[in-house]
């Protein structure tokens, strides 16, 4: 079980949904600049929680979809159906 921290990262990515995530809390930063009119400290709070939120239920789905994942040739080396 000795995994390098780049190795957790990726998994960490991969479970998280790392890109798609960062692109949903960029479209929250814009929609809160658009209606500000403004770049003030007040969106940092709720960028973070979108991007927290949007991470959290890409994991959840890893974790609902993980036997239907272990099935399917595209998806059998995802994190949780290789047991990683």
């Amino acid at each position: 079980m000795n995994r390098s921290i780049s190795r957790y990262f990726h998994i960490f990515s991969e479970l998280s949904k790392l890109t798609i995530s960062f692109s949903v809390a960029l479209s929250a930063f814009t929609g809160f600049v658009l209606k500000a009119k403004e770049i003030s400290n007040d969106l940092i709070l709720p960028v973070l929680g979108v991007f927290l939120l949007s991470s959290g239920s890409a994991a959840l789905n890893h974790i609902q979809e993980k036997k239907l994942d272990a099935l399917m040739n595209r998806t059998l080396n995802r994190p949780l159906p290789s047991g990683e």
